[in-house]
């Protein structure tokens, strides 16, 4: 009995502490993203985008440049969006997500463009 009970107590302990990994390589590493986009064309379209990321607590500023289609977003500290949520929200304000780059990184961890 005292053998399972130490496996139990061991295997819970893993599982705590690659949770807690997970989220502290989230809060260092997801401060900033940014994002590539097709279909913003006019102040309307970025504006859009600005006040629909603007309403999330996680984001501490966000910048549209509409002439090179890429969005700027930096997340407040240990904070985060995902990027299947970023894509979410940008597909469903009517854009095509491009890429996603970690800024801190300056590396693509998603691709969206499939040639």
């Amino acid at each position: 009995m005292k053998k399972i009970i130490a496996a139990f107590l061991m295997a819970s302990s893993i599982q705590v502490f690659a949770k807690a990994d997970k989220l502290i390589r989230h809060s260092k590493t997801k401060y900033s993203k940014v994002v590539k986009v097709h279909g913003m064309v006019c102040a309307f379209c970025s504006n859009s985008l600005e006040k629909k990321f603007k309403k999330k607590k996680a984001v501490k500023n966000i910048d549209v440049d509409l002439e090179s289609k890429i969005i700027n977003i930096k997340f407040k500290k240990g904070k985060y969006i995902s990027d299947k949520k970023l894509k979410e929200m940008i597909t469903s304000s009517g854009f095509k997500v491009v890429s996603i780059e970690d800024h801190k990184a300056s590396k693509v961890t998603k691709s969206f463009d499939k040639k």
